[in-house]
């Protein structure tokens, strides 16, 4: 896989990871008839990183174990965020800084594809517990754009 389909899948993926947790932060905060208006007048306003941290600080019942990829997830979202904006610096170069999300690239794309896994098993979890939807059903996540 040469780099541009790295960073395509990379982007593709962290678009879909947000769509759940776009799914997560309606069912909790709002009923199906009035999300649309919620996501238009405020889910769109919210920056991915904003997103990991609403659903990491909801008043669970108790705390999901899932949980403990919120970290992968917030480190696919930076990843995600330094590859779409990489092209914005002058000359598309690559700061000369090691980013924290590095390790989901080694062993590309074994390792990357286990914590994905984990990410969108503990985004599923999540969307499906009592504290987030209730006795309702889930409001469907929209298609990443």
């Amino acid at each position: 896989m040469n780099s541009g389909e790295l960073h395509s899948r990379i982007i593709r993926d962290a678009a879909e990871l947000e769509t759940i947790l776009d799914a997560i932060i309606v069912s909790y905060f709002t009923t199906p008839t009035r999300a649309p208006a919620f996501m238009e007048l405020v889910l769109s306003k919210l920056s991915a990183n904003a997103k990991v941290t609403v659903v990491e600080r909801l008043p669970y019942r108790r705390r999901p174990r899932s949980l403990m990829h919120i970290e992968t997830l917030r480190d696919i979202v930076q990843a995600r965020n330094f590859l779409a904006h990489t092209h914005a610096v002058p000359g598309g170069e690559i700061p000369d800084r090691v980013e924290p999300w590095l390790y989901l690239l080694s062993d590309y794309p074994a390792v990357y594809d286990a914590h994905l896994k984990s990410v969108r098993r503990m985004l599923r979890s999540l969307l499906l517990t009592r504290d987030i939807a209730g006795n309702r059903k889930p409001v469907a996540p929209r298609k990443a754009q």
